[in-house]
C-alpha cells in the first residue's frame, strides 16, 4: 500500500480540516500509511486516530513576515520537510489548502520527485500560480463542478467533501422531526465573513417581521474579518431585532443543533471573493433531517436540486429569501417532501463513496 502524506496549514477546525479528517481517516483504515503534517498548534492532529493515521509537526512558512523573515521561514519548512520526506518517503503528497499548494511547489522543486495531488477547496487559490506550476502535481482535486469549472485545469477530478452518513442516524433525524410548538426556527452556521451573506439573511428576516419566525446564529467571528460581526450586532440592534435573533456561538456539534431547527439557511454571496466552493453546511442540514435554502451559486448548487431536495434562490436577493422562507414556513408538507428527497441523494457524500474515489486516483498514479 502506498504512503500518502497531506499536508495541512491551518491551525483551525473548518469545512477543509473536517473533511481532510474523514478522508484520513477512511484511508488508513483501507491498510494506506497516512500521515498529516500540521504546525504544532494544528487542530487536526488533536482528533485524529492515531490507529490509522500518523501526524508531523512541521512549522509551515509565515507570508507576513519581512522579506528576509519569509526567506528564513523558507529555508526551515525545505529542511524540516526534506527531514521527513527522508524519513517518511511518502508515495504521494496531497496539499489541503491554496497556501499548502504553494509549499508543495517548494517540496517538489527543492526536496523531493514526489507524486502530488492538489486540492482546490475555494476560489480565492491563484490562477497565474496554478498555471505556471500546473505540470507538477498528477492530478488536481475539485471539491464541486462549480470549482473545476471555475480553474479549468487539465487532470482535474471532481471530488465532493466526504461525510459519515449512517443510514440509521438518517432515520434518527427523520423520526425525531416532530411537529413544533414553539417559533419557526431559522439556523444559520458559519463565520462571520461578508461571503457567507449574514446581513442579507437579516434583511429578509426583518421583511418576515409579524410571523412567528426566529434565527439562530451559529459561529463566530474571525481575525479575518473581525468588523463584521459587530455590523451583523448592530444591524440587529438597530432594527430592533434582538427577540428574533440569538447569537448561539461556535459548536462543534452542528449536525446536532440542526436537529433542532426547522430550516437551514446557506445565503452565501459570490462578491467578497468567491461562492460557496462546496457548501457543507447544506449537507449537514440534509443529514440532520432539515430542509435546506441556499444561493444559486458555487458548489451549493451543485448539491442543491431545486424544488427537488432543497430550495435556490437568487444570492444577494433579500426578496426572493423572504418569499423562499414564507413557503416553507407556510407549508409543513412542502418542508417533509424537500427533507425526504434530501435523505435519499446523499450516497455520494458517504465517506465510504468518496473514499472509493480516492483509491481509484491513488492506484492510479504508478510512482
Amino acid at each position: 500500500m502506498k504512503t500518502i502524506a497531506f499536508l495541512n496549514h491551518s491551525d483551525f477546525w473548518g469545512g477543509a480540516e473536517a473533511n481532510l479528517y474523514e478522508i484520513a481517516t477512511g484511508l488508513g483504515a483501507q491498510g494506506y500509511d497516512v500521515w498529516v503534517v500540521e504546525p504544532s498548534g494544528g487542530m487536526l492532529k488533536r482528533r485524529l486516530n492515531t490507529e490509522y493515521v500518523k501526524s508531523y509537526t512541521l512549522e509551515f512558512p509565515s507570508f507576513h513576515a519581512s522579506p528576509l523573515g519569509v526567506l528564513q521561514n523558507s529555508f526551515e519548512f525545505i529542511r524540516e520537510f526534506k527531514h521527513f520526506c527522508t524519513k517518511v518517503k511518502p508515495d504521494v503528497i496531497i496539499s489541503n489548502s491554496a497556501r499548502c499548494n504553494i509549499y508543495a511547489t517548494f517540496a517538489r522543486l527543492f526536496v523531493c520527485n514526489v507524486a502530488q495531488v492538489w486540492m482546490l477547496h475555494e476560489y480565492q487559490i491563484s490562477k497565474l500560480h496554478l498555471r505556471t506550476f500546473r505540470s507538477l502535481p498528477r492530478y488536481f482535486i475539485a471539491v464541486s463542478k462549480s470549482v473545476r469549472d471555475y480553474y479549468r485545469l487539465p487532470n482535474t477530478v471532481v471530488i465532493p467533501n466526504a461525510f459519515s452518513i449512517d443510514n440509521q442516524d438518517l432515520c434518527k433525524s427523520a423520526d425525531a422531526r416532530l411537529p413544533s410548538t414553539g417559533p419557526f426556527t431559522i439556523g444559520w452556521f458559519g463565520r462571520f465573513v461578508r461571503c457567507k451573506g449574514v446581513i442579507v439573511l437579516l434583511e429578509a428576516l426583518r421583511k418576515l417581521n409579524g410571523t412567528n419566525i426566529t434565527l439562530r446564529l451559529y459561529g463566530a467571528e474571525t481575525d479575518k474579518e473581525p468588523e463584521y460581526y459587530q455590523e451583523v450586532r448592530d444591524f440587529v440592534n438597530k432594527n430592533r431585532m434582538d427577540s428574533m435573533v440569538s447569537f448561539c456561538g461556535f459548536t462543534s456539534d452542528v449536525i446536532g443543533a440542526m436537529r433542532n431547527i426547522d430550516l437551514v439557511v446557506a445565503s452565501s454571496v459570490s462578491k467578497y471573493g468567491g461562492p460557496e466552493s462546496f457548501g457543507r453546511t447544506v449537507v449537514e442540514a440534509m443529514i440532520a433531517g432539515a430542509p435546506v435554502i441556499a444561493t444559486n451559486s458555487g458548489g451549493a448548487a451543485d448539491v442543491v436540486e431545486n424544488e427537488v431536495n432543497g430550495l435556490l434562490v437568487k444570492e444577494a436577493d433579500s426578496d426572493a429569501l423572504a418569499s423562499a422562507i414564507l413557503r416553507l414556513y407556510n407549508s409543513p408538507q412542502l418542508r417533509e417532501r424537500l427533507s425526504h428527497n434530501a435523505r435519499h441523494s446523499l450516497e455520494k457524500y458517504s465517506t465510504q463513496q468518496v473514499i472509493s474515489d480516492y483509491i481509484r486516483l491513488l492506484e492510479s498514479i504508478n510512482g
